[in-house]
């Protein structure tokens, strides 16, 4: 058995010590095609995601963040490595405390579990490493990557999730860390669906368009609202919300709408992607006509809420 399995291995069993009791997955569970982001970042807010040669031998820190996309499952073991350029001295790394087995090493290839019972479901390290730039390029600008482990070649970065029982899933990479050149960090909301639109049927029923593909089985007439733009205390609440296809939701409201009121349509709460379970924010502002029986979007844009 190779250094690679035996440590994917071991961590298994680790994981399989924690959780005993097993259990069937869900429909959704299956569906789901990511559970994880993860990226490399140069701060503790996972903002900055570039480091820039000045003089001499020049430190920055590298942090390894992650996201679980379904918050109800969580994240508790991880495997990956780092792929350092010529240009960079890796030094001392701080391996985040609430981790209780780990094997292998940053550069080789690495497995890391949290503790016993220990599930985080929002952002979370596990490393970060004190790191030395000494000089502008190699030829060019290079970038520090996250890849698999050797064992897998192009397969995919891995967590397991914290079910009782516990599953690998793929994590997809939200950046690498760029040096000697500006890297636009991504927002994990970029990967989210939002309301892309809304189609007036009457005064009662309108239809939510999105931009990608929702899931079908998560929603209830509670995770959307619909408000007067002017005053966002006269809301309307929905009082059917059926699934139509992949991107769209037909909604029947507990009253009309008024005419000539500029109103702002709310998704929220709730596991929105097909692709992975994850809960997102989005919002559309409308202006219903009745004189027309239609819509005219007042501003045309979409608002990504990012928290309640």
């Amino acid at each position: 058995m190779t250094t690679a399995r035996t440590i994917r291995a071991v961590c298994l069993l680790a994981i399989l010590v924690c959780f005993s009791l097993c259990v069937a997955g869900s429909d959704a569970r299956a569906q789901r095609k990511y559970g994880a982001v993860v990226g490399l970042y140069t701060d503790a807010d996972h903002s900055d995601c570039d480091a820039t040669y000045s003089a001499g031998f020049f430190p920055f820190e590298m942090w390894v963040w992650w996201y679980p996309l379904d918050v109800a499952d969580g994240m508790h073991c991880a495997e990956f490595m780092i792929s350092y350029p010529t240009n960079v001295i890796a030094s001392t790394v701080t391996t985040n405390p609430d981790i209780t087995a780990s094997y292998g090493s940053l550069a080789t290839g690495i497995s890391v579990c949290f503790g016993p019972g220990d599930c985080h479901t929002g952002w979370t390290w596990t490393h970060h490493q004190q790191c030395f730039l000494w000089n502008s390029s190699v030829p060019e600008p290079t970038s520090i990557q996250i890849l698999p482990l050797p064992e897998y070649g192009a397969l995919e970065i891995q967590i397991t999730d914290c079910t009782l029982r516990p599953t690998f899933w793929p994590a997809m990479v939200l950046t690498p860390l760029y040096l000697n050149q500006s890297g636009a960090c991504p927002s994990l909301y970029e990967f989210l669906p939002k309301i892309a639109g809304v189609t007036i049927t009457s005064a009662t029923a309108i239809r939510a368009l999105f931009d990608m593909c929702v899931e079908e089985d998560y929603i209830n007439p509670l995770h959307f609202v619909l408000h007067n733009k002017a005053n966002p205390t006269d809301s309307i609440k929905v009082a059917q919300a059926t699934w139509v296809d992949d991107n769209a939701y037909d909604l029947v409201l507990q009253r009309a709408m008024a005419d000539s009121t500029t109103y702002v349509l709310l998704a929220r709460d709730a596991e929105w992607s097909c692709s992975y379970a994850f809960s997102n924010h989005s919002e559309f502002e409308f202006t219903f006509l009745k004189v027309i029986g239609t819509q005219e979007t007042s501003w045309g844009a979409i608002k990504a809420l990012f928290g309640k």
